[in-house]
C-alpha cells in the first residue's frame, strides 16, 4: 500500500514523537543529564515553558518563569526535610500551623493569634532583632526567656556585648537599667530608685523641664531640692529635719523641740 508508512521506533531520529496514551516507564527511570541551557535536559511545562525542573551540574532547580505563581497544593501536611528524611526543616499543616526547625528542633510555630518562639530543652529562648541589616552592634537587640528562672530580659549590644535594659521576673519584680546598671526596681510594697553610687536621686520634671529632685545620700540623708540643687527639705536618719527658704535654713528639729532661724 503506497500510503503505508513505517513507524519509527528510534526516538532519537523521530523529532516529533507523540503519545497515544499514558507512558509506562516499565520499572525504569526517565534520565536527564546536566542542563547547559534552557533548551536541553529540562522537564518543562506550559505553552512557553513557564515551569522547568532541571540540574545544571551544581544545583537543582524548580524554576517558575511564567506570569502566574508557583503553587504547591496539599490537603494535609507539606514538609521540607533533610536529605536523610530524618528531620523536619519546614512543616505546614492544612488549616493549621507552619513550623520552622533548626537541626530538627522546632523553633517557631504560627498559631491563630500570632507566633510562638521555642528554645531547646533546658536552654534559653531568644529572639534577635537586627535593624539596618545588623551590620553594627548598635543595631542588635535581643528578647530572652531564661530557662533556669522565670525571667524575661530585653538586652542591647551597643557596647559589643549583651547588656540588660529591662528585666522582669515571674511573680516578682521588674528592673530598669541605665548602661547595664540597675536604677529602678519594683517591690512588693512599691518601688525603689537605686544607684551604685553613694547618693541617688529621683528627678521631678514638668512641662517646662526639671523642677526638682528627691535625693538620698547613702542611708542617712534624704532631701527635696530644686533644679539648682538648693534644698527645700532635708532629713537625717535618727536626727534632724530641716526646712529651707531660698537655700537658707529657717527651721530645724532637735531632740526636744525646734530651732527657728531668723
Amino acid at each position: 500500500d503506497s500510503t503505508f508508512q513505517t513507524v519509527s521506533t528510534d526516538l532519537v531520529d523521530d523529532t516529533t514523537p507523540q503519545l497515544g496514551g499514558n507512558l509506562d516507564v516499565n520499572t525504569k527511570n526517565i534520565v536527564f543529564g546536566d542542563s547547559s541551557g534552557a533548551t536541553d535536559d529540562r522537564l518543562t511545562f506550559g505553552a512557553g515553558t513557564d515551569l522547568s525542573i532541571y540540574h545544571d551540574g551544581s544545583h537543582s532547580y524548580i524554576s517558575e518563569q511564567g506570569t502566574g505563581n508557583l503553587r504547591i497544593l496539599t490537603s494535609s501536611v507539606f514538609t521540607v526535610n533533610n536529605a536523610a528524611n530524618s528531620e523536619n526543616m519546614i512543616l505546614a499543616t492544612d488549616g493549621g500551623s507552619v513550623d520552622l526547625y533548626y537541626n530538627g528542633v522546632k523553633k517557631l510555630t504560627t498559631y491563630s493569634a500570632g507566633v510562638e518562639i521555642h528554645g531547646s530543652e533546658g536552654a534559653n529562648c531568644e529572639l534577635y532583632l537586627y535593624a539596618d541589616e545588623g551590620d553594627d552592634d548598635a543595631d542588635n537587640w535581643k528578647l530572652t526567656t531564661l530557662a533556669a528562672s522565670a525571667t524575661f530580659q530585653l538586652q542591647n549590644r551597643a557596647s559589643g556585648s549583651w547588656e540588660t535594659n529591662i528585666e522582669a521576673n515571674g511573680n516578682g519584680n521588674v528592673e530598669l537599667y541605665y548602661d547595664n546598671s540597675l536604677h529602678f526596681r519594683t517591690e512588693a510594697g512599691g518601688a525603689a530608685v537605686v544607684d551604685s553610687n553613694s547618693s541617688v536621686s529621683l528627678r521631678l520634671e514638668g512641662t517646662g523641664g526639671t523642677c526638682g529632685y528627691l535625693s538620698g545620700s547613702g542611708s542617712d540623708v534624704i532631701g527635696l531640692a530644686d533644679n539648682s540643687g538648693h534644698y527645700h527639705v532635708k532629713g537625717t536618719k535618727d536626727g534632724t529635719t530641716e526646712l529651707y527658704y531660698d537655700n537658707s535654713q529657717v527651721l530645724k528639729t532637735i531632740a526636744d523641740g525646734i530651732i527657728l532661724n531668723a
